[in-house]
């Protein structure tokens, strides 16, 4: 199963074809993505720049094991955006949060993908 939000493929490869770690992997990601954000919302919310873009860049690394394309491109625009105005950032924390609500709705309407049926 791919598409932009999950691509299990992908997913998998990034661990080295291991697929039970994977589906760890990504329903870790799901417990801690909302901290992981509140983080991120915070740290803007108090302007600490370089505490955004630590948690921007600790969940991009997060995201490169999960197969999350879409989530993990919004993680790294976030970070690069830090370094430029207030308004890039908000516009690129607001891609985040899409993402985000992206990969919910995909969790909450089709659950995890079932690895077994990849075979």
């Amino acid at each position: 199963m791919s598409c932009a939000i999950i691509d299990v493929q992908l997913g998998i490869e990034r661990v080295f074809g291991a697929a039970d770690l994977w589906r760890r992997a990504i329903t870790m990601l799901m417990t801690e993505l909302p901290g992981a954000l509140a983080d991120i919302e915070r740290a803007f919310a108090e302007e600490k720049i370089e505490d955004l873009r630590r948690h921007a860049h600790k969940l991009h690394g997060t995201l490169i094991y999960c197969g999350t394309p879409m989530l993990q491109r919004a993680a790294k625009a976030l970070e690069l955006a830090c370094a430029k105005t207030p308004e890039q950032i908000e516009e690129r924390l607001s891609e985040l949060k899409m993402a985000v609500a992206a990969l919910d709705a995909f969790v909450e309407k089709y659950g995890i993908p079932d690895v077994r049926s990849l075979s």
